[in-house]
């Protein structure tokens, strides 16, 4: 299996050398994203007002299936790129910090709908916290994207090819 993640791109460290904060974080946002894609999914869906949304209010379950195109695209861009940057930044790929930007974006989008634009009427104060809670996931996400990615040796940021430079002896003579 080292094999072909290799011939991928993709290298992994040592599992018993990896911190367990490697393993946890990117494990704990593929989950947080992966529901919100779930809760998209089942929000979104025809019979939604049967079944995942029956135990709101009627006006939220309106609200939350009246969304306009930008908005939810706004959130499935932000759900999806989350789990693919929580995929990358287990491997340690800088694609992770791209992904998690783009995802930020994406939520962006979604918070101005949902704050800003058109605010949901009767919203409690716990609809806000999230709101500041996935902010704060997403920035929290780009850091540790961006500092995992890095590598902290400075001669890694060169490109390793299999050339070497055959070394080269100089005589009295000149070149041999």
């Amino acid at each position: 299996m080292q094999s072909h993640l290799k011939q991928a791109g993709i290298e992994m460290s040592d599992p018993k050398n990896r911190p367990w904060y490697m393993m946890l974080v990117p494990a704990a946002l593929f989950c947080l994203f992966g529901w919100g894609a779930i809760d998209l999914y089942l929000t979104q869906a025809p019979d939604a007002g049967e079944g995942y949304l029956s135990g709101l209010a009627a006006d939220r379950v309106e609200y939350a299936q009246n969304f306009p195109a930008f908005a939810v695209l706004g959130w499935s861009l932000a759900v999806c790129t989350g789990m693919l940057g929580a995929f990358f930044s287990y491997f340690r790929r800088r694609e992770a910090v791209y992904a998690f930007v783009m995802g930020f974006a994406g939520f962006l989008f979604n918070a101005a709908y949902t704050l800003l634009i058109n605010p949901m009427s009767g919203a409690v104060w716990t609809d806000y916290a999230i709101t500041a809670g996935l902010f704060v996931v997403f920035v929290c996400a780009i850091a540790f994207a961006w500092k995992v990615s890095r590598p902290s040796d400075p001669d890694a940021t060169e490109r390793k090819t299999s050339f070497e430079p055959v070394p080269v002896r100089v005589s009295s003579r000149g070149y041999r």
